[in-house]
Formats: C-alpha cells, sequence, structure tokens
C-alpha cells in the first residue's frame, strides 16, 4: 500500500512511484517478487512511461487537480465516498437487505447514517441527473470509478496525459458513464468535491487550496 503523498514531479515522470499493481500487465507482475525496489528504479519508470505511452509534456491542472497527489489509501476512499453520495438518494430510499449488506461492506453503519442523513445538507437541492439509482453490484471499485467521473466532470476538461496517470493509480473497474455536469454547474460540482475533501480525508485539504 503507497501511503506516502505524491509529487508532482513522481506524477509526470515515475509511474513506478503510484501505479496501482492491478493496472500492471501480468508478465510485469510476475516478475516484481525480485525486484523488490521497483518503485524506485529509474530504469523501470522510463519503461513504464514507454509501456502506457505517458506523455511528460503536459500543464498540471490546480485546484481539484491535486486528486492524485494524496496517499492511495486517501484517495480511494475519497472517490469511493463520493460514488456513494452521487447514490444518496437511491441510499435513503433502499430497504432491500441484499443492496444494504452490500454497502455495509463498504462503510459502517454510522458513515452509512451520515451519507443518508446529509444527502441533502451537502448541496441543496440536487441538480437533475447528478444522483443515480444503485448498480446492481456495489463495489468498491465501481462507487470509486462514479466518484473518479464526477470529479473530472466539475473541473475544466484536463489533458489526457494527466487524466491517464490518475486513472492508473486506480484499481482496475469498467469505467463509469460520464456525469452531466454544465459548465455554469461546476462551482457547486467544486464546493461538493471540496466538502467531501474536508469531511472524508481532512489531512489532505492542503493540497486543494
Amino acid at each position: 500500500m503507497m501511503e506516502n503523498y505524491i509529487t508532482s514531479f513522481q506524477l509526470r515522470f515515475c509511474p513506478a512511484a503510484y501505479l496501482h499493481l492491478e493496472q500492471l500487465p501480468s508478465l510485469w507482475r510476475s516478475i516484481l517478487p525480485y525486484l523488490p525496489q521497483w518503485r524506485d528504479s529509474a530504469h523501470l519508470n522510463a519503461a513504464l512511461l514507454d509501456e502506457f505511452s505517458l506523455d511528460t509534456d503536459y500543464e498540471e491542472p490546480h485546484g481539484l487537480g491535486a486528486l492524485p497527489l494524496q496517499p492511495q489509501s486517501q484517495l480511494e476512499l475519497l472517490l469511493c465516498r463520493l460514488g456513494l453520495v452521487l447514490h444518496g438518494e437511491a441510499i435513503r430510499r433502499c430497504v432491500l437487505a441484499s443492496p444494504l449488506q452490500q454497502l455495509l461492506t463498504l462503510v459502517n453503519q454510522e458513515t452509512l447514517r451520515q451519507i443518508i442523513v446529509q444527502h441533502e445538507l451537502l448541496i441543496g437541492p440536487w441538480p437533475t441527473h447528478w444522483q443515480r439509482p444503485l448498480p446492481t453490484e456495489i463495489e468498491s471499485r465501481t462507487m470509486i470509478q462514479s466518484g473518479l467521473a464526477f470529479w473530472l466532470a466539475a473541473m475544466e476538461p484536463q489533458p489526457q496525459a494527466w487524466c491517464k496517470r490518475l486513472s492508473l493509480r486506480l484499481p482496475l473497474a469498467t469505467p463509469s458513464e460520464p456525469w452531466l455536469v454544465a459548465e455554469s454547474q461546476r462551482p457547486l460540482a467544486q464546493t461538493l468535491c471540496h466538502k467531501l475533501v474536508k469531511q472524508v480525508t481532512p489531512t489532505c485539504s492542503h493540497l486543494f487550496k
């Protein structure tokens, strides 16, 4: 587990420092036991830049663009919680045992209660299409992808090279359908993201100033 903050330099030039293991091709994973310091290897970083065709010439976004600089557990926790919040209306109305049990494998009962209670308090009335029904299989990686899709929609369009690096930090999963966030709604979407940073990963809030 990568629990260090990622620097902008590492994000740009050192994919081995932040790459999620699931993102590595199987052949690469098979040799890692023989390379205990692989995340610090200049040769492997160069090879990974080539393997994933990662362009290093891009403009780094600010504000919400600090998302991939967080420690791994904080990054996944934040996006998973955002994903759950974006299904808050469906969670509030959920009465079936199976989805409730799945939800309680992701968060404890108190956190689930907070999501339900705070649903209408975070940003006031929710814009149309921001809330979605719960998927049949409620998994952490699914909620992470939902949170990621909304987070990106809350930002101005970003360089593909930066977006690709962010996706490589996360577990493998089917990408979420894009969130419909109009340009006029971006300030509200950004407010939601910043509120969740303060609530869920307060130790990382300095990154987003």
